[in-house]
């Protein structure tokens, strides 16, 4: 009897339990993006050298970035004329700096690429933290022909799954009490049958003494309201001393980091101000596999998409995110071949070449046209 009892409550419980969660926890979301990025083999520092597209214009720029896992990235763009723009990330702040002068203003080149290279869960949650995403907070949203866990969507939020149904909880309760009976029966050594007529016959004797009592009133919940607080019920306006419920307004965009649903590779990050970065299908160089394009929307600016052309995984000189970097020399010479030193000079800049260009590049600083506008 016993046995056949507790397969009715295995069988109960089976039946409460909920469908699989559709949404991973934020941890394991945070896992599965970092074992991506180790899988990779992107866990070290990196150098790209890119062409930079603005718009339809098909190249504007070559660049080089350096990009550490330790949460620093710098960019170095050279466009027309030798003229030479920077822009370094540390701790998600960005500065920039074109021909050694500091802008105020700038365009977004420079995107969080670490967060490509974050190889462990947790480390991967304090780098998106550093860039004020809410890494508890998890939505879904499509994006191309598949769907994305968006880290940090506050307006798509997707809620965390409630306890099992009631009915299930129902169930177990019933399997519980009916156990209970029979050991209260098996104990008084009658059947189950004639302990619950016994049991009926108690409960209707005691019916029987009440009878003529006044009924207590009841409430929809089965108890009568405390007098204090039935007066309460009864006014329009809030209780005294509670806290009136509001709902907060929603910023118009927030930090957010879009990965893959299926495969967790990490598909765009998004910043607080607008900006949306999107990550094409990656692409194998020296055995390490990065996004062959990174395409960067700014409000109210031409997209900007960085080709990948090749990678190398120098280490970088330790100065080389200092910010003395956006202020040096500008026209790297040709001798100069580091790798962390920017493209070096093109073969045809003659040294007479060179002067036209720093000349002309001063005359551009005293102007209000920028090149990569």
């Amino acid at each position: 009897m016993k046995r056949g009892v507790w397969v009715l409550i295995t069988a109960g419980l089976v039946a409460a339990l909920p469908a699989q969660a559709t949404v991973p926890s934020p941890e394991r979301i945070a896992d599965a993006a970092a074992a991506t990025n180790h899988d990779a083999h992107r866990g070290q520092p990196l150098r790209l050298d890119l062409r930079v597209q603005i718009g339809e214009r098909p190249s504007v720029a070559a660049g080089v970035l350096l990009s550490d896992p330790a949460g620093r990235v710098r960019l170095e763009l050279i466009g027309g004329e030798g003229l030479v723009e920077r822009h370094l990330m540390l701790g998600g702040q960005t500065l920039a700096a074109r021909d050694g002068v500091l802008l105020q203003d700038h365009r977004f080149f420079l995107p969080p690429l670490y967060v490509l290279q974050a190889d462990e869960g947790e480390g991967l949650r304090q780098v998106l933290e550093g860039l004020d995403v809410d890494v508890d907070r998890i939505g879904l949203a499509q994006c191309g022909d598949e769907d994305c866990l968006v880290v940090g969507d506050v307006g798509r939020e997707i809620p965390r799954r409630p306890p099992p149904p009631v009915l299930g909880l129902e169930a177990y309760e019933q399997v519980r009490l009916l156990h209970a009976e029979i050991a209260e029966a098996e104990a008084a050594g009658v059947s189950l049958e004639e302990w619950r007529e016994s049991v009926a016959a108690a409960a209707a004797e005691e019916a029987d003494l009440l009878e003529g009592e006044t009924p207590i009133p009841d409430t929809a919940d089965g108890a009568p309201l405390l007098p204090e607080l039935s007066d309460l019920a009864d006014t329009d306006g809030p209780v005294p001393g509670a806290e009136a419920e509001t709902t907060p307004e929603l910023p118009s965009s927030w930090p957010e980091l879009w990965v893959d649903r299926k495969s967790f590779a990490i598909r765009g990050i998004d910043s607080a101000g607008g900006v949306r970065i999107r990550l094409g299908p990656e692409a194998t160089f020296s055995g390490v596999r990065v996004p062959a394009w990174i395409y960067i929307q700014e409000p109210g600016h031409e997209a900007v998409q960085l080709h990948v052309l090749g990678l190398s995984t120098e280490v970088p000189d330790p100065a080389a995110f200092d910010p003395a970097w956006l202020f040096s020399a500008t026209a790297p010479s040709r001798e100069d071949s580091s790798p962390v030193a920017g493209f070096s000079t093109p073969p045809e800049w003659s040294p007479r070449r060179l002067k036209f260009v720093s000349f002309f590049s001063n005359l551009r600083r005293k102007s209000r046209f920028h090149a990569f506008f």
